[in-house]
């Protein structure tokens, strides 16, 4: 996509009365004004808009913009701008790596802003041509419509309003990429469904301190919050240690046991991370920790069949294992 012929179209929202405010602005070759905002916003987006152009930001920013207009498209459930897109085009430009590395960059440009959420929806043309008369607007090819759908940030005096509805905000987000990482799964697009669980999650971890002008410092949940977070995160990394263990690429056992242990860090119960986790570990010959966890399960649930099955299998495969050890040192020392 060129971003000299395209252009963006920023919609900003916080937690209140929503403003929708018409700007006409003239394309200029060395001034991204396709991002660029009319003064005297509450919600700064000059700040974010400065972060995004960043060296940081500069090289993901198309393909984050795509990632986003067809996350906004696919919600909406209606044919428009880029007209129907396919299930799996959708997938290949949701989870692409530049967009899961845009997630980070656009948290960290909201905390920036001071913005509540920012969605950059990319658009082949905006130019007005009919309709700059009915808006009053000169119809020239070089002006572009620019329409900044926001609402009042309140004064410091609400905080805990604000914080609410962007903790009810990040759940929302979180369970949306978490729906769409188990249709990824039953689709059997294991990958595509990693990358799905692994969004949901960032979306799960408390927001930058906005006092702390690093960024460095995070929010803590409370109690109530956390009840509401550490189920998803559970499923999430289960989950995902499900995805990795029908994934064979380099690393992804390994990765299966840290997804798997995650879950179980926030719930100790969970037979299935826990048996998924054991599996891993004898894939990798771990035979005790394998032993450990499936003895913990047959505890816990005596009449699983499979808890049983598989810590008698594991039990074999460790003697089996050892014997070939033995045999193998033995051959060493007799030649």
């Amino acid at each position: 996509m060129d971003r000299q012929s395209s252009t963006h179209a920023t919609i900003a929202h916080s937690s209140n009365a929503t403003t929708t405010s018409l700007s006409s602005l003239t394309l200029n070759g060395t001034d991204p004004v396709t991002r660029r905002l009319v003064e005297g916003l509450q919600c700064d987006l000059d700040i974010y808009n400065s972060f995004i152009e960043s060296d940081e930001g500069q090289n993901i920013f198309i393909m984050a913009t795509m990632c986003e207009s067809r996350i906004v498209y696919m919600k909406n459930k209606r044919a428009g701008w880029y007209g129907p897109v396919d299930q799996d085009d959708l997938f290949t430009v949701m989870c692409s790596d530049e967009c899961l590395q845009s997630d980070e960059l656009h948290k960290k440009a909201l905390s920036l802003s001071r913005c509540t959420e920012v969605f950059l929806i990319a658009v082949d043309d905006l130019a007005l041509g009919s309709k700059a008369t009915e808006l009053g607007l000169p119809d020239d090819k070089s002006s572009l419509y620019c329409k900044l759908q926001l609402e009042v940030t309140h004064a410091e005096t609400q905080p805990r309003e604000q914080d609410a509805d962007w903790f009810v905000w990040k759940l929302r987000r979180a369970a949306d990429y978490r729906a769409r990482g188990n249709e990824a799964f039953k689709q059997e697009k294991y990958g595509a469904a990693v990358k799905l669980y692994k969004r949901a999650l960032a979306w799960l971890e408390p927001p930058n301190d906005r006092s702390d002008v690093t960024l460095d410092t995070k929010i803590q949940y409370s109690a109530e919050e956390l009840q509401q977070v550490n189920p998803v995160a559970t499923a999430c990394y289960a989950n995902l240690a499900m995805c990795y263990s029908k994934l064979d690429g380099d690393g992804d056992v390994g990765r299966c046991i840290a997804a798997a242990t995650s879950a179980l860090k926030l719930e100790d119960g969970h037979a299935k991370a826990r048996y998924r986790r054991s599996q891993a570990y004898v894939t990798s010959k771990e035979f005790d920790l394998a032993l450990a966890d499936l003895t913990k399960l047959r505890d816990l649930e005596p009449d699983n069949k499979l808890f049983r099955s598989a810590l008698s299998r594991a039990q074999t495969a460790k003697t089996q294992f050892r014997k070939k050890q033995q045999s193998a040192f033995a051959n060493i020392f007799e030649k």
